[in-house]
């Protein structure tokens, strides 16, 4: 089954409701309120954490690169999910699934964005345990161009986790719960599984270890250095002849 056929059979499986703005207009003028909000904060805060990491080389150093990707990969979430939920509250659901193509088009490339926001969440986490834990090693696995390379192999990595939707290994649909098109999470148990442990708890797990490493570092490193300071206080000082 492909994205487009999914949609096909959920055009046709049942009647269109109609728009929120005609059905219950009391919650459509708070929900693209809110939304609107949401989508202005999020474009504006990314756009300014964008810049500042551009024209502030002396922000952020550790994982600046991969910083930089996430909020590239967050706007586009931002520029495309909720400008389109705002449309289908307006115009209805009518207005996407008789547009299969955009609606595939839109969920695929919130759905990558998604990943590669994740992917490059874990990267950061990466980097800063490396430059916390085995310092020596970090110049060699995070220089500058090195971490560009991996923000682009993030991008082909959530690309190619994306692919199985247009391959029958999973699809894209309208979500009437969210007003938006989305990855349709019931069109494959074994890709949802793939996505839900692959993708998303395992990387977890790795990034909660990886953080409570940095957190026991701190915390021992902090102990080193009050007992040094200890021992130095301890020490009697010299009387002079």
């Amino acid at each position: 089954m492909t994205a487009n056929d999914t949609v096909t059979e959920l055009e046709t499986a049942f009647e269109h409701l109609p728009a929120l703005i005609d059905s219950d207009p009391i919650v459509f003028y708070p929900y693209v309120s809110l939304t609107s909000l949401a989508m202005v904060i999020g474009f504006l805060g990314n756009i300014a954490i964008f810049i500042t990491l551009l024209a502030r080389p002396d922000v952020q150093k550790v994982g600046r690169e991969f910083m930089a990707n996430m909020c590239l990969a967050d706007l586009c979430v931002t520029g495309l999910a909720d400008p389109l939920c705002i449309v289908a509250a307006i115009k209805g659901e009518k207005y996407l699934t008789e547009r299969p193509e955009l609606c595939t088009l839109v969920a695929s490339l919130c759905l990558t964005a998604c990943f590669c926001a994740f992917f490059s969440l874990g990267c950061i986490t990466a980097s800063r345990t490396v430059f916390i834990c085995h310092n020596r090693m970090y110049k060699s696995l995070f220089s500058r161009r090195k971490a560009i390379v991996q923000c682009c192999l993030c991008w082909v990595l959530s690309l190619t986790a994306e692919a199985g939707n247009f391959l029958g290994w999973g699809g894209h649909f309208y979500d009437r719960k969210s007003e938006s098109c989305a990855w349709q999470r019931t069109a494959s148990s074994s890709y949802t599984f793939f996505v839900g442990v692959g993708l998303i708890s395992f990387p977890l797990t790795l990034m909660l270890a990886a953080n409570i490493k940095v957190l026991v570092k701190v915390h021992s490193t902090k102990l080193r250095l009050l007992a040094a300071v200890t021992s130095h206080l301890d020490k009697p000082t010299p009387r002079p002849s």
